[in-house]
C-alpha cells in the first residue's frame, strides 16, 4: 500500500496549509473489477471488486480520499478513469504498442506480423487530450467527494482495433497472440457511462477513435 501512503502526503500538506486548495485523486477502471455483460455501461455505483494489486491500491486511495473529504473537509474528488491512449504514450501500452508496430511494419523495419496479447478482450479507450479537459472540468467544479467516471462509452476490443488500424493504412497483418503477454486475471469486458460528469460539467469526449490513432501513427513515424 506505499501508493497509499505517498497519497496521503499531499492530503496531509494541504490540510495543515489550506483546506480549500481543491484536490483530484485519478482512479482507474480497474477497481470495478470483474463485471457482467448486463453491468454495462459501468456506473459509479457499481460496486468495486478490485481483482489485482494495483485495483486494490486505487481503491483504497478512493477510500483514503473519501475520509479527508469527510473526516477533515478537504475539497476532493475523484475519477475512475478507463484507458488512455494518445502520441507519446509508452510502448508498454497496448494502443501504442499495437500502433508502434504498424509503424515499423510501414518502414520495413518489423514483418507484417503483430505480436499480442488476448486480443479478444473489450476495453473503453480515450484520448487523453479527452481526458485532460475532463481533469481541468473536475478541478473547477466538481462536487467534493463524488466520484466521476472518465470513459469513452463504447468498447472495442483488441482484435477489432487491429482491423481498423489494418484498413486506414492499408496494411494486411497476420496476428499472433503470445501466452506471456497475457495477464493470469484480466477483466474480459469494461465500458464506462459518462453521463454523471457529462450533466454536471458539460464534459464530453471530442476526439474521435480514429482521430486518436492517426495522432498515435504520425507519433511513431517520427520516432522510429
Amino acid at each position: 500500500m506505499g501508493k497509499c501512503r505517498d497519497f496521503s502526503y499531499p492530503l496531509d500538506t494541504v490540510r495543515r496549509i489550506d483546506k480549500g486548495t481543491r484536490v483530484l485523486s485519478v482512479g482507474s477502471s480497474e477497481q470495478y473489477g470483474i463485471v457482467k455483460n448486463s453491468d454495462l455501461p459501468l456506473k459509479e455505483t457499481k460496486q468495486q471488486n478490485p481483482q489485482n494489486p494495483y485495483a486494490v491500491a486505487r481503491v483504497s486511495q478512493e477510500l483514503l480520499a473519501g475520509i479527508y473529504a469527510e473526516g477533515y473537509g478537504l475539497d476532493i474528488c475523484c475519477t475512475r478513469s478507463f484507458n488512455h491512449c494518445g502520441a507519446g504514450q509508452k510502448d508498454k501500452f497496448v494502443i501504442s504498442s499495437i500502433v508502434k508496430q504498424f509503424a515499423m511494419i510501414s518502414k520495413g523495419l518489423q514483418e507484417p506480423v503483430l505480436h499480442i496479447g488476448n486480443g479478444s478482450i473489450i476495453r473503453d479507450f480515450l484520448d487523453a487530450r479527452d481526458v485532460c479537459v475532463a481533469y481541468g472540468l473536475l478541478l473547477k467544479s466538481g462536487r467534493r467527494g463524488e466520484v466521476y467516471n472518465i470513459c469513452s462509452g463504447t468498447g472495442r476490443s483488441i482484435l477489432e482495433i487491429i482491423e481498423i488500424l489494418s484498413g486506414m493504412y492499408n496494411i494486411p497483418v497476420e496476428v499472433r497472440q503470445e501466452s506471456s503477454q497475457i495477464r493470469p486475471i484480466d477483466n474480459p469486458m469494461i465500458v464506462g457511462d459518462y453521463s454523471k460528469i457529462n450533466s454536471e460539467t458539460g464534459w464530453e469526449p471530442k476526439i474521435s477513435f480514429e482521430k486518436s490513432l492517426s495522432s498515435i501513427y504520425e507519433y511513431w513515424m517520427k520516432h522510429i
